[in-house]
């Protein structure tokens, strides 16, 4: 075992791999410092880094998703423009879009086939033939698109656990905070998040940990004829399980409540502009109907069908056999888990770094659930 990962190490010892593991610990500063980092902080290194990637890939496939999510947002900062808040306009475009190209980069990879399939046209019509592909990737052993995906994975879930922990220790040491239900934000000077907001930074480490236990579990199913027949169908009932499970705690939560004030006043004013009544904090607890409330369905329902498009590029992730299924469930779990956070906190629309890494990490589905297939 030890000679197969001394000879894994060396086929993957070049000049590209380097660079991504440089930009790995780009990953675990953002994991430990996301709480202080400024957005425009984040967008001038994200958007260096799409710039360059986009030069050096020339091309990945077309995205609709991404259509939606930059209507909605453009929208937005129109709104935002004219209502007293032109000086948050660049973010309130920019941010989203470059998250979600940032994850869409961070995964992508030139393909390693020398030729690829074109349609020309001749006199006697369109023909398919093979031609030599100016893209390929010349360089042997590089990091594929899930090895890509799982570093990254491992290096916030550092950064973000630290922090998390971090968080854990000072408020420790504040009992009356602590009594309240709050907890302190390394970094930010006696400011402190709800407890969601803190076990949520565990997100990514979480997502290892399902990760590998499913890993184990298929592995031990294939050891198992019958076992190993209807592991997929385990997988599922468990999440199955587990999903109905939280939907009975949110039903008799009172942010259900918050939800259901929050589609009405939605439906009957549906440009916005209203106040929730149920959560003290004026919010519905759910930062998509947060959205709708501030700038109306012209921004809300763009942001709803990015919404319903990411979930059916997951499904094509979970069904895609070239995938590996560490990182799949590693994907999933971490997109199912940030929207969660989306739906249930009041702080999300506030603390917004979760939705931004959620947006990374649907960039990064939309890319791999394609993995495998010719172009």
């Amino acid at each position: 075992m030890i000679t197969d990962i001394k000879n894994y190490l060396k086929s993957k010892t070049n000049i590209k791999n380097g660079l991504f593991l440089v930009l790995c610990l780009v990953l675990v500063h953002y994991g430990l410092y996301y709480g202080i980092l400024t957005n425009v902080r984040v967008m001038i290194i994200a958007g260096v880094f799409i710039v360059a990637r986009s030069i050096y890939l020339t091309r990945i496939p077309f995205d609709i998703n991404m259509l939606f999510l930059f209507e909605g947002f453009v929208v937005k900062a129109m709104l935002d423009q004219h209502t007293g808040k032109a000086w948050k306009v660049l973010t309130t475009l920019a941010m989203p879009v470059l998250m979600y190209l940032f994850g869409k980069y961070l995964v992508a990879v030139r393909s390693t086939k020398k030729t690829k399939t074109v349609t020309k046209i001749t006199p006697e019509g369109p023909v398919k033939a093979e031609v030599a592909n100016p893209t390929v990737e010349k360089t042997t052993g590089v990091f594929t698109a899930c090895e890509r995906a799982v570093l990254s994975a491992f290096s916030v879930a550092i950064g973000m656990t630290i922090y998390g922990l971090m968080n854990y220790h000072l408020t420790r040491e504040n009992q009356v905070i602590a009594r309240m239900g709050y907890y302190f934000l390394a970094f930010r000077d006696g400011e402190f998040s709800s407890k969601n907001t803190f076990l949520f930074s565990f997100i990514p480490v979480a997502s290892i940990v399902v990760a590998i236990l499913s890993f184990v579990f298929y592995k031990l199913a294939a050891k198992n004829q019958r076992l190993n027949k209807i592991k997929h169908f385990v997988l599922l009932g468990v999440f199955v399980v587990i999903s109905l499970i939280a939907i009975r705690i949110y039903v008799g939560d009172i942010r259900f409540e918050a939800f259901k004030e929050g589609v009405h006043l939605m439906v009957v004013q549906h440009w916005g502009n209203f106040n929730f009544t149920v959560l003290e904090l004026d919010t519905s607890g759910n930062m998509w109907l947060d959205y709708g409330r501030e700038s109306g369905i012209m921004v809300l329902i763009p942001i709803l069908i990015f919404f319903g498009l990411t979930i059916k590029d997951t499904i094509q992730l979970a069904l895609n056999k070239s995938v590996g299924i560490f990182t799949k469930t590693l994907l999933i779990t971490a997109f199912v888990l940030f929207n969660v956070y989306y739906f249930i906190e009041s702080d999300a629309f506030i603390f917004q770094f979760y939705w931004f890494a959620g947006l990374a990490v649907s960039g990064a589905i939309s890319v791999l659930r394609l993995s495998g297939k010719e172009d």
